[in-house]
């Protein structure tokens, strides 16, 4: 079973980025990278606790993106993005 089909609410989203290609290639190249849990319950408290080596998924979009020449966020709020953020950005 897909892990999407398990989640009553989930939307998929085009977010178009200059260079397609190294988007993916740069998300790909972050495969096998873990989860940030510690990140994630930093960004709860309002603390920097972010493993450079991990991620949570509302933060790997964006730096994709960046990789792939666009910037959907401030380059130092990167570390910081919900998936809220990425909810509230405009529809292409």
């Amino acid at each position: 079973m897909r892990v999407l089909e398990t989640h009553p609410r989930w939307t998929v989203i085009d977010i178009p980025v200059a260079d397609e290609a190294a988007a993916i290639a740069a998300a790909r190249s972050q495969i096998g990278k873990p989860y940030d849990l510690w990140g994630v319950l930093g960004l709860g408290i309002k603390r920097q606790w972010q493993d450079d080596d991990a991620w949570w998924c509302s933060e790997l979009i964006p730096w994709a993106a960046q990789q792939g020449g666009t910037n959907l966020f401030r380059p130092d709020a990167l570390r910081r993005i919900t998936p809220e953020h990425l909810w509230m950005l405009p529809a292409s």
